[in-house]
């Protein structure tokens, strides 16, 4: 349905076959005019923001990159210097480090950091709805890059982004676009959801698994034929040529995936390291900094070893890999490795204690039970998020498309 409403919009002038044709004819029969005609930057203080009953303030760590909701702030309360007033439907650009490609729409009224600038429409020529898109399109950021000044903290300034030109449909197809694209954002969205409820939910399952089997727990090491820390070595070993790949922390997202892409090599003798060689099924699990979160390595297309702030295990047959992955990752796993960390500012984990853990390990068939069926959620989620995604570029093409400068960089 949202494709044939593209496509309606962007055939709505012509006949023709051609996206590109199409687009053209639409974008010549539309006006090309400055972001200065049509939006204004709004410069508004308030030296007591508690006085006027606001209460929340808006900094640039607040503002997440490529999303236009405001999931976060700061409460005045707890302090802030900032005294820029904005008002819900406005829209924030941080003016500073624009490549992270941050904005917002606002939906309360507060403060902000003087490094955001704060736009909205002006006049009757735009429709206050649209101005986000058009901020959001990839022309306005390469405008935005281009005017920035500074080496370590690089500004663009209003006069700049003023004199920014892009084609601006008439109002009544100014209306349709931003119909049109809250359409898709409300469908990603709703995607984003069904795949964060779903995880949420098989993650209470499989909780509920855990507590199950309890009185079946036992000291993990009676199920690990062997286990040991990732071997240090001398940073200067590090090689783009070299013959052993390290697995880092860094390389672990929390799900416990590997990115095997991301993995140093070091210029290392895998002979002088047999005993720390990966195998197939081995499982590795971070003991320093963010501890206990559970990877199971594959195979690599060179050699590898656990980095040094890894514990690799090697399970016995009684055991699925696979299985204990999936208890670590989860709630039930990460509150016994939270009460196994030790220290203050970077917490370690011994590899003793977490031999000594007591985990539930049930029969190995519902062991590949919980296995099979967390793989099969996490397709599904897998799946939700893709659509998600191809969302996403949709949406970007749509923006670039219809709310193009109309003019070649």
């Amino acid at each position: 349905m949202l494709c044939w409403r593209f496509f309606k919009f962007a055939m709505l002038k012509t006949w023709s076959e051609s996206w590109s044709d199409a687009s053209i004819y639409v974008f010549l029969d539309w006006e090309l005019v400055r972001f200065g005609d049509v939006a204004r930057n709004v410069n508004t203080y308030e030296r007591d923001p508690l006085r006027k009953g606001l209460d929340r303030y808006i900094g640039l760590e607040h503002l997440d990159p490529g999303s236009l909701r405001v999931s976060r702030w700061g409460y005045i309360t707890e302090g802030t210097t900032f005294t820029k007033l904005f008002e819900p439907g406005q829209v924030l650009f941080p003016k500073r480090r624009v490549y992270q490609r941050k904005l917002a729409v606002a939906e309360f009224e507060g403060v902000c950091s003087g490094d955001i600038l704060v736009f909205e429409a002006s006049g009757d020529r735009l429709v206050p709805e649209l101005l986000p898109f058009i901020v959001q399109t990839p022309d306005f950021f390469a405008h935005a890059l281009e005017t920035s000044a500074g080496s370590l903290s690089p500004r663009t300034r209003w006069r700049d982004l003023a004199e920014y030109k892009f084609v601006l449909p008439p109002k009544a197809d100014q209306h349709r676009i931003v119909e049109l694209l809250r359409a898709v954002d409300s469908a990603i969205d709703a995607f984003s959801l069904s795949a964060e409820r779903l995880s949420s939910v098989y993650g209470v399952w499989v909780a509920s698994r855990f507590r199950t089997w309890e009185e079946q727990s036992e000291p993990l090491g009676r199920h690990i034929e062997d286990s040991k820390y990732g071997p240090r070595f001398s940073a200067d070993l590090y090689a783009h040529d070299g013959a052993v790949g390290s697995i880092r922390t860094t390389d672990l997202d929390e799900d416990g995936t590997i990115d095997y892409g991301t993995v140093p090599r070091a210029r290392l003798d895998p002979k002088a390291l047999a005993s720390h060689l990966l195998a197939p099924g081995d499982v590795l699990i971070t003991r320093s900094g963010t501890c206990g979160i559970a990877a199971v390595f594959k195979e690599g297309a060179i050699p590898m070893v656990a980095g040094a702030f890894l514990i690799r295990l090697r399970t016995k047959a009684s055991l699925d890999p696979h299985y204990l992955r999936e208890f670590f990752n989860n709630t039930v796993g990460k509150a016994l490795t939270e009460k196994l960390a030790q220290g203050g500012v970077q917490r370690n984990i011994r590899g003793s204690s977490l031999l000594q853990a007591r985990i539930p390990v049930p029969p190995r068939e519902k062991q590949r039970q919980v296995v099979r069926t967390c793989d099969a959620i996490r397709g599904v989620v897998a799946k939700i998020r893709g659509h998600a995604l191809t969302l996403q570029a949709l949406r970007g093409k749509m923006l670039q498309l219809l709310l193009s400068s109309g003019v070649q960089r």
